[in-house]
């Protein structure tokens, strides 16, 4: 296995699942989804990533108000591209896991306390893209 593969799994498993959970209420119109539930290793996988998202964002800060003069390899921006690469992957993992229990749905959401929700599906489309469609779309 590659080693950053193997690293990163090594990283989900030592994850406190609770660290990051999701924060998000239950929406108006959003409907649980009785016994799809999220496994130890997704929570872990979604705690991660929130972690280096978190880390993202501290990293976006100091590439912006670091002096390229002092940072001529960019570094900053090398781990921006990192960490970016690490949240998605996790992501992944996460939502992957999640669908095992209901790849019949299409758009769901993890609110807090781990629940899985069936989300409404609005899609906005600016007014002037409607008028150009005519009634194609809603």
């Amino acid at each position: 296995m590659d080693e950053v593969f193997k690293t990163l799994l090594e990283e989900v498993e030592a994850t406190e699942p609770e660290s990051f959970p999701p924060a998000h209420e239950i929406a108006n119109g959003e409907q649980v989804l009785e016994g799809v539930t999220v496994s130890d290793f997704a929570r872990r996988a979604y705690s991660l990533s929130r972690y280096y998202a978190r880390e993202r964002d501290r990293a976006e800060v100091e590439h912006k108000y670091t002096s390229y003069k002092e940072d001529p390899c960019d570094a900053a921006h090398a781990a921006l591209r990192e960490f970016d690469a690490k949240v998605s992957l996790l992501m992944e993992i996460f939502w992957l896991s999640v669908r095992q229990r209901c790849w019949q749905e299409e758009n769901i959401g993890v609110r807090g306390g781990w629940v899985i929700v069936r989300t409404r599906n609005e899609k906005k489309y600016p007014p002037g893209l409607k008028a150009l469609f005519g009634g194609l779309i809603e």
